[in-house]
């Protein structure tokens, strides 16, 4: 029998050490001193405590120290967790590394279904702002063989999370959609997983390699979790943006400037926290296709706005709505669009466009390339619902 297993089983057979365990459990409450005891026999104490299902906060002064006490604890018990820090200043700009946000947030989820041992961190790593533990179960979901979410779905469900979508899944957190096929890189994972559909139905899962976008092994399941310690709500947008015009409604000239002038002093608030300015960002977006606003009629249908300029009193409209491009469907489209040399692709050298072409260039998977003024950018065309009222 190897050496720490053979003082596991004394101290397992050790009748002090069996009822000072037993008090531990009978009352979880109770605190207990290890000032005095030896960095090595603290952690073997704490990880005995781990045994008792107890959950146990071990603070450390430094990321270095929390890495160091996780591997101590390792040896003893797998029961214990290491929530790491992003290692930024307060007030940086920069986002923390993406494995850092994925070990995280894994560490998170863990925590809110229940987990008892012990949680190794350090105060700041603690200090930070997160998803509420609610928030965070409504976002998290898995997929398995017969997990039946259409794609459509799928891809309105990745939005908020921070994914985007690609042509080509390349690096976490993108995604892409080929007819039957559903390409995702989900943050932590060791390759991007190929969903195979058959209609609704997830029907496989298999991991893939991005450089030859090859399929290697079938996966049983796959979880999904945020790219981030934040999501975009689309009904959180809608109140900020109810809110500034209601507090900005009653204001005068003067104050609008005094409070501008306020904003000016920092350089990245100004334009998120005036109305107008959120106003013209989606005008602009729907004018170049990176997604579709659109106005309920009175007969309970849509008119959508892409590739096109809505007007100033469509703008105004309090029922105007913004949609992804992976979640909307066309209803309205304008005649030109469909003249040749204006949608990249569409029509093909020396053929005529045909219903069919034309419905499987819109038909949800199409991405074509926007020239930007010196680079180009892809762009996902939007799937077009029947019937589409041309204008």
């Amino acid at each position: 029998m190897p050496p720490l297993e053979r003082l596991l089983k004394y101290l397992e057979d050790h009748g002090p050490l069996r009822r000072f365990i037993g008090r531990m459990i009978a009352d979880p409450s109770s605190a207990l001193d290890l000032a005095g005891l030896p960095p090595g026999a603290k952690v073997f104490v704490t990880a005995l405590l781990a045994e008792t299902f107890r959950p146990i906060l071990l603070l450390a002064a430094a990321e270095e120290e929390a890495e160091a006490l996780t591997a101590s604890l390792q040896s003893f018990t797998d029961r214990v967790l290491h929530l790491p820090d992003w290692e930024l200043p307060p007030y940086d700009t920069h986002s923390p590394e993406r494995r850092t946000s994925t070990e995280r947030l894994r560490v998170l989820r863990r925590l809110a279904e229940g987990f008892r041992g012990v949680l190794v961190a350090t105060p700041p790593a603690l200090s930070r702002r997160t998803l509420a533990k609610e928030t965070l179960a409504a976002y998290v979901f898995t997929i398995s063989p017969g997990t039946e979410l259409p794609p459509e779905e799928l891809s309105r469900r990745l939005g908020p999370l921070g994914f985007r979508r690609t042509p080509l899944v390349e690096a976490p957190g993108e995604y892409a959609r080929r007819g039957g096929i559903f390409d995702l890189y989900p943050p932590g994972g060791e390759l991007p997983v190929r969903l195979e559909y058959f209609g609704d139905v997830v029907e496989a899962l298999r991991r893939f390699e991005p450089d030859t976008q090859r399929t290697t092994r079938e996966t049983g399941s796959l979880t999904i979790l945020p790219l981030r310690e934040a999501v975009v709500e689309t009904a959180a947008v809608e109140r900020l943006l109810g809110g500034l015009e209601r507090a900005t409604a009653g204001e005068g000239a003067e104050a609008r400037q005094g409070r501008a002038g306020a904003f000016a002093q920092f350089p990245h608030l100004p334009k998120m926290l005036r109305h107008q300015e959120i106003l013209n960002t989606l005008a602009l977006g729907a004018a170049q296709g990176n997604f579709v606003l659109r106005l309920r009629r009175p007969d309970g249908s849509f008119r959508t706005f892409w590739m096109q300029q809505p007007s100033e009193a469509d703008m105004k409209d309090p029922g105007l709505e913004l949609v992804l491009p992976e979640a909307a469907q066309l209803t309205d489209m304008p005649a030109e669009l469909l003249r040749p040399n204006i949608l990249p692709g569409l029509w093909k050298s020396g053929q005529p466009l045909t219903f069919k072409g034309l419905c499987e260039y819109f038909g949800g998977s199409t991405v074509i390339k926007v020239d930007k003024g010196g680079y180009e950018e892809p762009l996902s065309l939007i799937h077009i619902s029947e019937p589409t009222r041309p204008y």
